[in-house]
């Protein structure tokens, strides 16, 4: 029988890139620098992170990190209250993933021009945590 200690990674695995790797641990450690918030951080009575949001979001990392194209910024992890979180990029393409549960994913896409925001390039629904290529792709559309 063969130890616990010689098991491999899956094969997929091995086909990852070292940047998609720094990626993953960039974003997990914004996610996991959040998690000394404690009661009322914001002064308005919220709780701390959950710590089941804190790990769907960082199951969905792990899960997409291998289709993220390479270049992507890490993202902003911004806490919101009643202990859920934000995944953010922004630029003149910005995607926002608010994890509002431990199953789903409130997203929104918006456009800016000349440093304005186009309310008629603004698009918003909930998708489920693990649609992982709905997420891709959002993430892919950020670079155009």
């Amino acid at each position: 029988m063969e130890s616990s200690d010689n098991k491999q990674a899956p094969p997929h695995w091995a086909t990852i890139s070292s940047k998609s790797w720094e990626w993953l641990a960039g974003a997990k450690a914004r996610v996991n620098d959040l998690v000394i918030l404690q009661k009322d951080w914001d002064g308005e009575g919220s709780p701390p992170i959950r710590e089941d949001i804190m790990d769907a979001v960082k199951d969905m990392l792990l899960n997409i990190m291998g289709s993220v194209p390479q270049g992507t910024a890490i993202p902003f992890v911004v806490p919101i209250s009643g202990g859920y979180l934000q995944l953010e990029w922004q630029g003149d393409r910005s995607l926002e993933l608010e994890f509002d549960s431990p199953t789903e994913i409130i997203w929104l896409t918006a456009e800016r021009k000349d440093g304005e925001l186009k309310r008629e390039h603004m698009e918003s629904g909930r998708i489920a945590t693990n649609a992982y290529g709905k997420i891709c792709r959002m993430i892919t559309w950020l670079g155009g």
